[in-house]
């Protein structure tokens, strides 16, 4: 290539490469009207000094905070656009019943009614998982029967939707017990971790924040997953379906491109911070990218590594996600937080299930987190 071709294109080339400035323009995260919030019950909450975003710049939280609102206010008007559409297509089935025979106008009423009235975050068929029995326990609405009522609603497709508009992903900590946690939005220093007590009527369970605070919830509604049918479905409830899978898809792929957008600068902004506020956000930019939330410990990422002395034995947060006591296994665990600053175990004893989470105020302290029984720390060895 002559030399003035390979200086024109080296022109052009840093001609259009937009500057950092704007490549990181944030502006397209405000949102006009975001969604109201309940206020946070404090006592969910890790104590400030254990919270791995408080130490960050000021910028940081700012922009992190600006991604959950949009994310929170994307997901609440797709929900409030599939609510309205569930209206309209229950309208059609009311007024297509009445033209039916008997036996026809009663499905199609019944469908009316289920349609309109399933709540907008599961979607409107579903298929049951490998254990539909146990599946069936966690999906659904859970509320809470305190003074500040709140609930959560449990999607087949891992997504969880907070009363208080918030959003996020829930996982099976040991499905055969009935332990799960949930991971809410990237801004959030806590996780919850619940445990079923699959002989109660209605159902219940025990709930348990980060901060270690244990509080009861109730299972809403029924407990049966609804399976789409053989037969052929009504047409509007078909059409309708496959409209929200589409739109859910297209809402979660903007979220996404937005997360990667802020991920990217993060890994910009970690290279002038100080090592353990680096990796901090390196690992908040991880969770962005779309790393999987419960994946198990990975050799080198694991900051709960090694051994814990907890209540006279040897505690350890295993690769592939095993839960040692004194060296033998003894149960599972998961990340309870995508940013991998607290972990969910189920324990093979006691049928105790529980939360960890590491002291930035106390060196080589761990927090034992039980959802029955006394809190308790471990020191590392």
């Amino acid at each position: 290539m002559h030399w003035r071709n390979i200086f024109a294109a080296l022109f052009l080339t840093a001609s259009f490469v937009p500057a950092a400035d704007d490549l990181f323009d944030f502006s397209d995260l405000d949102v006009v009207d975001p969604p109201a919030t309940e206020k946070d019950d404090e006592s969910e909450r890790p104590p400030a000094e254990d919270d791995p975003l408080t130490a960050l710049p000021e910028s940081i939280r700012t922009v992190l905070g600006k991604l959950d609102r949009f994310s929170a206010s994307k997901r609440s008007a797709l929900m409030k656009e599939i609510a309205a559409g569930r209206k309209v297509a229950a309208e059609i089935l009311v007024n297509s019943a009445t033209r039916s025979d008997a036996a026809t106008r009663a499905a199609l009423l019944n469908e009316a009614k289920r349609v309109e009235s399933l709540p907008p975050e599961r979607p409107l068929i579903e298929t049951a998982g490998s254990s539909p029995a146990t599946q069936a326990l966690a999906l659904g609405k859970w509320e809470s029967p305190q003074k500040n009522k709140w609930s959560i609603t449990l999607a087949t497709d891992g997504i969880l939707t907070h009363s208080n508009g918030k959003m996020g992903r829930w996982y099976w900590v040991d499905e055969k017990r009935g332990v799960f946690v949930c991971d809410y939005t990237h801004m959030e220093a806590h996780a919850d971790l619940f445990q079923i007590d699959p002989k109660s009527k209605p159902l219940k369970a025990s709930g348990l924040s980060a901060s270690g605070h244990v509080f009861p919830m109730g299972k809403t509604g029924s407990t049966s997953i609804p399976v789409a049918k053989k037969a052929t479905p009504v047409e509007p409830v078909t059409k309708l379906a496959a409209h929200e899978t589409a739109t859910r898809k297209e809402t979660e792929k903007l979220i996404q491109s937005k997360n990667t957008k802020v991920a990217a600068w993060l890994l910009q902004e970690a290279r002038s911070l100080p090592a353990p506020h680096a990796r901090v956000v390196v690992e908040r930019a991880s969770e962005l990218e779309g790393k999987p939330a419960a994946a198990v410990g990975v050799k080198g990422s694991n900051s709960f590594e090694g051994v814990w002395s907890w209540a006279g034995k040897k505690l350890e947060f295993a690769e592939g996600g095993i839960v040692k006591v004194n060296k033998s296994s003894a149960g599972k665990w998961i990340w309870a937080k995508g940013n991998r600053s607290l972990i969910a175990f189920v324990l093979d004893a006691g049928d105790t299930a529980g939360m960890a989470r590491l002291s930035t105020s106390k060196e080589g302290v761990l927090h034992i987190m039980p959802t029955k029984g006394k809190q308790s720390e471990a020191r590392r060895e």
